[in-house]
């Protein structure tokens, strides 16, 4: 039979030496496994010091103490004792770190980790809360407890260096809401036709002095088909956020990323700081809203959280769809450069001249067009409109170029943000405005990917919009702790290397010095003439 051990083969036999005479016998093992019915371990024996959870129960808890104040007011004097809010803000905090959407799944993976026991502060055995528990406890605590906890992240990564605020990329995206299409429902009047006849008929009841005003005119009142009665008549597969609701969650809206289907979705709007990408500001908004219009309320929000800790903002990153005249007029009023390129359907150069002092426009044969009315089109923008006499385009050599088919004069419609307009555009195509440029895409996008697929924030888990901000905000919490516990490892690492070098060269400079002195002290003078000839 032969026998390996320690890489050497062996016949099974009896072997003699100076020393000692060994015979080598190894049985099979096989391991009784039987469970201790009482165990004399404690936790932080078993989590090792550069485990994560170990790192951030360190740094996080200390700054978690004030939730005790901020949530006393929302407890009774009596009754069974709720969750620890330090607890429900620390296992909300694991579900995103752990990218968990799912209240039931959190509790089970919490409860087979070491390490997030250790951090909950559970000792083997002890129950973890119930998922109702924490989703009772989520619809109780208000949005503006999730963000005193998310700004003292963010003062926590300021202290640390990590945040330079002068420039900020901001950006959005869509993210799920817990409700489907299919189950949409037709919105419907809160009262009837005849009910509101009837209320409208006794709000308009003339005294009885007053004689009402007649007419030759017969009036059609025989009903019209309208399109909800059409509908209810024959089934309609096309949804919108004007005719149709969620049941399940109204504030979702139907939206939808070119190329992608239809969902129920919330908007949400981050800003990043371009330094170590560390997220300044997140919110969630209607889906259906357009992004122009939340610039400026993520902008003072950002800037407002910055001058808390003394820093001042001074640019602002975003792409084209949050270009609007308003925003470009807001930004300059604050003294902060916006890099936001105008939208596709802008030109910078027309065949048209712009006499600022007159607010005039002088065509290509010298002739005025003057200003006509200010409007505001479907989308929302502001416009400026000149028109020209018929006297001018008359035997115009331009004419058949400038003028359309049957018209007589020349209508000239432009945004009344020119100015803002032109500067933007002019900022944008500058050296400084490409590696701007280069910088958002590099900022922004990759964190809210980050966050979206691998910090919990594909789907909101809970209904409304006030749970979709609670929902961002804890993933950009969660976000914003790996990013600082990632950056004070990585620095005092740094630390430690730079330290050691140190270290090393003060360690030679010494050995020279003393290599020096005995050369100088101990060798012959001939010996040392010997080496100094031989240099």
């Amino acid at each position: 039979m032969l026998i390996t051990f320690h890489k050497f083969s062996f016949e099974n036999t009896t072997f003699d030496s100076n020393l000692a005479s060994i015979k080598l016998i190894i049985m099979q093992g096989k391991k009784q496994q039987q469970e201790s019915l009482f165990l004399t371990v404690q936790l932080s024996e078993l989590v090792l010091e550069d485990n994560f959870y170990r790192m951030l129960k360190r740094v996080l808890e200390p700054q978690m103490q004030f939730l005790y104040k901020d949530t006393k007011h929302l407890y009774g004097d009596t009754g069974n004792p709720g969750i620890d809010p330090v607890v429900f803000f620390k296992l909300i905090l694991v579900a995103y770190l752990e990218n968990i959407v799912s209240d039931r799944k959190l509790v089970k993976m919490s409860a087979m980790r070491l390490d997030i026991l250790f951090f909950l502060g559970y000792n083997l055995g002890e129950s973890l809360p119930f998922h109702s528990t924490i989703s009772r406890t989520r619809q109780l605590y208000p949005k503006e407890l999730f963000e005193s906890l998310f700004n003292k992240v963010f003062g926590l990564c300021v202290q640390a260096g990590m945040v330079g605020g002068h420039t900020q990329s901001v950006d959005s995206a869509y993210v799920k809401a817990n409700a489907s299409v299919a189950g949409m429902k037709l919105k419907q009047p809160q009262m009837s036709v005849d009910q509101f006849m009837a209320e409208s008929d006794s709000e308009n009841t003339l005294p009885a002095k007053q004689t009402p005003v007649t007419t030759t005119t017969p009036l059609n009142v025989e009903p019209k088909e309208t399109g909800c009665n059409k509908e209810q008549k024959k089934s309609h597969t096309s949804f919108s956020n004007e005719t149709h609701f969620s049941p399940s969650d109204p504030d979702s809206r139907l939206s939808k990323k070119p190329g992608k289907p239809l969902h129920m979705n919330y908007l949400a709007g981050m800003s990043v700081d371009t330094d170590n990408h560390v997220i300044s500001h997140i919110q969630a908004d209607f889906a259906d809203e357009n992004d122009t219009k939340h610039l400026k309320d993520i902008t003072e929000k950002t800037k407002a959280r910055l001058e808390d800790h003394d820093l001042h903002l001074a640019n602002v990153l975003a792409d084209t769809n949050f270009s609007s005249g308003e925003n470009y007029q807001y930004l300059e009023k604050e003294n902060i450069q916006g890099f936001i390129p105008p939208q596709a359907g802008y030109k910078h150069e027309i065949d048209f001249i712009y006499d600022e002092q007159n607010d005039t426009y002088i065509c290509k044969n010298n002739k005025v067009l003057t200003y006509l009315q200010t409007i505001t089109n479907e989308r929302g923008q502001l416009r400026k409109e000149y028109k020209s006499t018929k006297e001018n385009c008359h035997g115009c050599p331009f004419r058949s170029e400038c003028l359309r088919k049957n018209h007589q004069t020349k209508k000239l419609t432009i945004t009344a943000y020119r100015k803002e307009y032109g500067e933007a555009y002019e900022r944008v195509r500058s050296k400084v405005g490409k590696r701007m440029k280069k910088l958002r895409s590099s900022t922004v996008e990759p964190v809210f990917g980050s966050l979206i697929n691998y910090n919990g924030m594909k789907q909101v888990n809970a209904k409304g919009i006030e749970a979709a901000n609670k929902a961002v905000l804890g993933a950009a919490t969660a976000y914003n702790l790996k990013k600082l516990l990632k950056f004070t490892f990585k620095t005092a690492k740094s630390e430690a290397k730079a330290l050691k070098k140190k270290l090393c060269n003060t360690g030679i400079a010494i050995l020279s010095d003393f290599a020096a002195f005995f050369s100088e002290k101990y060798l012959p003078l001939t010996m040392r003439q010997f080496i100094d000839s031989k240099k």
